[in-house]
């Protein structure tokens, strides 16, 4: 899951009507957050510290960053329908459902405002986005978050075993879908912004490598079936004895009696020559 890669958990004192404004940080290109909008992307939980709400724990897409201003007015009425949280509840913040990836993040780039105002042990949530971006209750989160669509593929093949019984067919697609996702991560990896994460690097790193040995066991596995007919033969015994009896059973049917009596006279030969030798070794 790609929620274990955002930041630490920051606790935000809160008194007064506040707004939270998330912005992409510098350098940062917005086809990497792309990869990431299938899941929430900031998580909000009312903490108290008094007995009385009075902050909050905020965890952010380590894209991102969060800044705290004061805001004198009301914000109301809001712009979006509002949510009421109590102490240990939180939000979390999507795309809204129907509205363009790139609009969604375009505004992100230029500053959402998340409005935040305390009304006693509890605070309300609205954005400013029109719906565009969604503020969701934590208990009410359905949706199904594998982070970004590369770590998710390369997840799902490394977990699954590998068939020995596959036919050579099924070999080489599967060799076929460990490049293209070895080809996904790295692209992944490239975009801008993805270089100063650490945690990501290592991790994009680690799933190549194990990718990478699996391509390898694959790859000889497919060479082995390729090449063998039987796991209990040789590599270059590719027929049955039985099939070359009958190979040999045609030939000579088809061939004039002189030359079989040819054949099995060198034969004979061969195996004179083979005895005279023996019977010529001087024992030592």
């Amino acid at each position: 899951m790609f929620e274990s890669l955002f930041t630490q958990p920051q606790l935000i004192h809160i008194t007064t009507a506040s707004r939270l404004v998330l912005t992409l940080k510098e350098n940062v290109s917005e086809q990497c957050l792309l990869q990431t909008m299938d899941g929430h992307i900031a998580e909000f939980i009312v903490v108290d510290d008094s007995g009385l709400a009075s902050g909050l724990i905020a965890r952010l897409h380590p894209l991102l960053q969060l800044n705290l201003a004061p805001f004198d007015d009301a914000p109301a009425p809001y712009l979006t329908p509002s949510l009421l949280r109590g102490l240990g509840q939180g939000v979390r913040l999507f795309t809204g459902l129907g509205y363009s990836l790139s609009l969604c993040i375009s505004l992100l780039r230029q500053g959402l405002i998340i409005y935040i105002e305390p009304e006693g042990a509890q605070f309300r949530f609205a954005t400013d986005s029109g719906n565009k971006w969604q503020l969701l209750e934590l208990e009410k989160d359905l949706r199904l978050f594998g982070g970004p669509s590369a770590l998710t593929r390369a997840q799902t093949i490394l977990a699954q075993p590998f068939d020995f019984e596959t036919s050579v067919q099924g070999l080489l697609l599967a060799l076929s879908e460990l490049d293209m996702v070895r080809r996904e991560l790295t692209r992944f990896a490239c975009d801008n912004g993805i270089e100063s994460q650490s945690t990501i690097i290592d991790m994009v790193a680690s799933l190549d490598r194990q990718l990478h040995r699996r391509q390898q066991l694959i790859a000889r596995h497919y060479q082995q079936s390729a090449e063998r007919t039987h796991w209990h033969y040789a590599a270059n015994q590719v027929e049955h004895s039985d099939l070359l009896q009958r190979k040999l059973a045609s030939y000579q049917s088809l061939a004039t009696p002189e030359l079989n009596a040819m054949v099995e006279q060198i034969l004979v030969d061969d195996n004179d020559d083979s005895l005279s030798l023996m019977t010529n070794v001087i024992p030592i």
